[in-house]
């Protein structure tokens, strides 16, 4: 349809309007390891005195739903840490609590997931990284990227986002002594 059939189609939200962009098609990679659908990043970032710093990332694996949310667990897809230094997959887990599983591959496709190397790393660090200076006053933020064949894509921010994904995936409290200097750091403590 046209984009003046889809305006008219769309309900009005107390006046805060619509944002509608492209589709976005998963990198080649991705989708051979998840199928089609988005498996983004999320990636934590804290707004230290001296600039961005990020302190987790996390890719949300699509296992075949509608979106890669993990939803606590019970959604079905998976969560995994990667590491920061080479954006390569180090540990990955379903669901939480008594029913949380490590996995090595992808339940449904069988791909290999642990050492994968997620694409575009460098520029997605440098995507968020630039992308969390917009926000200063926004000191704990959580940024969700798409990872599409022409590059990262910023799909939110949130406001630090789902810690129990994080602590999912690193299999680690968030509140850790790299986060408690970073709070100190700016007398947040």
């Amino acid at each position: 349809m046209s984009v003046e059939q889809l305006l008219t189609r769309l309900e009005p939200r107390a006046g805060l309007g619509w944002m509608i962009q492209r589709e976005l098609v998963a990198h080649r990679e991705i989708a051979a390891i998840c199928g089609e659908r988005i498996s983004g990043v999320r990636v934590n970032v804290f707004l230290s005195n001296k600039g961005a710093k990020l302190l987790r990332a996390t890719w949300k694996i699509n296992v075949g739903r509608d979106s890669d949310n993990f939803d606590a667990g019970r959604s079905g897809n998976l969560v995994a840490a990667i590491d920061l230094a080479n954006g390569t997959v180090t540990r990955v887990v379903s669901g939480l609590g008594i029913h949380q599983r490590e996995l090595s591959t992808h339940p449904v496709t069988g791909a290999k997931l642990l050492g994968f190397a997620i694409p575009h790393w460098a520029e997605l660090v440098g995507l968020v990284e630039n992308a969390a200076a917009a926000f200063p006053g926004f000191i704990c933020q959580g940024w969700d990227v798409a990872l599409c064949d022409q590059g990262p894509v910023v799909l939110e921010v949130n406001d630090f986002g789902d810690i129990d994904l994080v602590q999912a995936a690193h299999g680690t409290g968030f509140l850790d002594a790299q986060f408690m200097a970073f709070l100190r750091g700016r007398d947040l403590e």
